[in-house]
């Protein structure tokens, strides 16, 4: 099988998601132990560092499958102002999504350990949480704004497809699915 763009960005995602659920699940782990509460430098650092990569690996996965989205849509798109909105949503969102990764690992300085993140948060060195707020809006109106982008020209592709209409709800029903 042949390994172009398009098939590489969906297995990036693939190991992408991967890497964030089972660091999501080690963290619900490490949190549920009857003995977490009694904390220690090594449960604090374990706890923060599992919280920073699924914060981080959840953008990049999320950042990843818009591109090979993206890709999927170039594919099937042929008119010339289509291909150009998914071109721009999908280069907008990259560099926000790309912007946005490093808010949670360096919103304290240059990351040390988790024993230090937490005593620079309770010292008030980290950015404001109206800064983590405005980012993260950003972000999630940016995202949000380009999926509903996708959905919609999801569905004005199939419509001008020449097929019975079963089949023409199916397919839009799988891209849909795709976009959200």
């Amino acid at each position: 099988m042949a390994c172009n763009s398009a098939n590489l960005t969906e297995y990036m995602s693939q190991v992408l998601f991967t890497v964030f659920a089972v660091a999501l699940f080690t963290l619900y782990v490490l949190v549920n132990d009857p003995t977490f509460m009694q904390l220690t430098v090594k449960k604090t650092n374990a706890a923060i560092d599992l919280y920073l990569v699924t914060a981080v690996f959840y953008v990049i996965t999320m950042l990843v499958f818009k591109i090979s989205l993206a890709l999927l849509f170039l594919r099937v798109t042929i008119i010339p102002w289509q291909r150009r909105l998914v071109i721009g949503a999908a280069g907008v969102s990259t560099v926000v999504s790309f912007a946005y990764m490093f808010v949670p690992i360096f919103q304290c300085g240059i990351p040390e350990s988790g024993w230090t993140f937490i005593v620079k948060s309770l010292q008030n060195k980290c950015i404001s949480n109206s800064a983590k707020l405005g980012t993260s809006y950003t972000h999630a109106i940016v995202v949000s704004v380009t999926d509903w982008v996708f959905a919609v020209l999801s569905v004005m592709v199939v419509t001008r497809l020449q097929m019975k209409t079963r089949v023409r709800l199916t397919t839009a029903f799988v891209l849909l699915l795709g976009t959200m």
